[in-house]
């Protein structure tokens, strides 16, 4: 007899997947020899003489519950991905990645790593059976089963457009989005530091470091009395690991450029970095203002500096609102994917786009970056 399926849709969760193939096979008949009556004898329902091999499981496999499961050849053997979409209307879809795929006799056993960053601490398991254009799909995570329904290599129109428009979430891009945040709370740390020591220091904002190309706090300003722990100094992506008991490891730009002086666009941006040059060449450290070519002073960041580039005088929030447009520490470009973090006068953090606006152009970016060129 034929096995009876029928369409199931799947509920947005962690389960583990059985695939079988919907095959009908010939009931066992009888045959009677017409010249002399006799016993009926028994023929047995021929099997399948095909060979199942792991290009036969190669593809994209599409169920009605948002489900595609894609499998493809590697150096290694079978490998891929299985990717649920989110309840209506989530536009996010996760995608687990296939560890194992092990064919056994005529099964393909195929288990995909666990996601603990949605909770999901175990793996999803499923078989696939001689594949055929569509395939049972039977599911269950651990004791809950749920009826079968079909998968196939025609994917339905509104998965297709659901996937088309959802959102990856892979357990990398999971891992740098808390890579970002950690990242971005490192900043907002810093800007305590800096307002606190302000607080003590007439409003003045630690200076720089003497060592010429080295954008940072001089360490015996802020550490220990300031900041207690400097592994806020370095991005959570970088994998360098700090000597250890080597407190002035992490006081480098290595992660981030601290400026030290007030700029609020790319012009002023640039004329500084000249003239960070120019006076680096002194020998002397950075306590006071710079100057740039034309004559005009580059002022120390420090509380109330950023009354120079207020606009309007009549508007009452013009402080505030020059202070939030006054960048203290910029991230180096290359930490994350498509951008970096920028720390303002005013505590609050913007990830920006690179190379993108104001702090975050490539001429400005570029600039920081030929200064290190003088600590070698």
């Amino acid at each position: 007899m034929c096995q009876q399926t029928k369409t199931w849709v799947l509920p947005f969760a962690l389960v583990a997947i059985v695939l079988t193939a919907g095959r009908c096979t010939a009931p066992e008949t009888t045959k009677t020899p017409q010249d002399t009556p006799g016993p009926v004898t028994q023929e047995p329902a021929s099997a399948p003489t095909d060979e199942v091999a792991l290009e036969d499981f190669v593809g994209t496999w599409y169920a009605d519950a948002g489900i595609k499961i894609d499998l493809a050849m590697k150096d290694d053997g079978l490998g891929g991905t299985v990717t649920m979409l989110g309840d209506w209307p989530s536009q996010n879809a996760i995608a687990f990645q296939v560890e194992s795929a092990v064919l056994q006799d005529d099964t393909l056993e195929v288990r995909t790593a666990s996601m603990p960053e949605f909770q999901y601490t175990e793996a999803f398991e499923f078989h696939l059976r001689v594949p055929k254009d569509e395939l049972v799909c039977e599911m269950a995570y651990g004791p809950n089963k749920n009826p079968p329904m079909m998968v196939s290599k025609d994917a339905p129109p509104e998965s297709l457009e659901r996937f088309a428009s959802a959102t990856l979430v892979t357990a990398e891009t999971m891992s740098d989005s808390r890579a970002r945040a950690s990242c971005a709370n490192n900043l907002k740390q810093l800007g305590l530091v800096c307002k606190m020591f302000a607080n003590e220091h007439k409003g003045a904002w630690p200076p720089l470091a003497d060592t010429a190309g080295l954008l940072m706090f001089r360490m015996e300003d802020i550490y220990p009395e300031y900041l207690t722990d400097p592994n806020v100094l370095i991005c959570p992506t970088v994998e360098e690991e700090p000597p250890e008991g080597m407190v002035a490891w992490f006081f480098d730009d290595r992660s981030y450029w601290y400026l030290g002086y007030a700029v609020a666009n790319e012009e002023q941006g640039l004329a500084f970095v000249d003239a960070y040059r120019r006076h680096a060449e002194t020998g002397e450290g950075f306590e006071d203002d710079l100057t740039a070519d034309a004559g005009d002073p580059i002022p120390r960041l420090k509380e109330g500096v950023e009354r120079f580039f207020i606009t309007d005088i009549e508007n009452p929030a013009a402080g505030a609102q020059a202070q939030a447009s006054v960048p203290a520490i910029i991230e180096r470009p290359g930490n994350h994917e498509g951008g970096a973090w920028v720390l303002y006068m005013d505590g609050h953090v913007e990830f920006l786009e690179y190379p993108g606006r104001w702090p975050m152009t490539e001429a400005f970016v570029q600039a920081l970056q030929s200064l290190d060129e003088l600590k070698e």
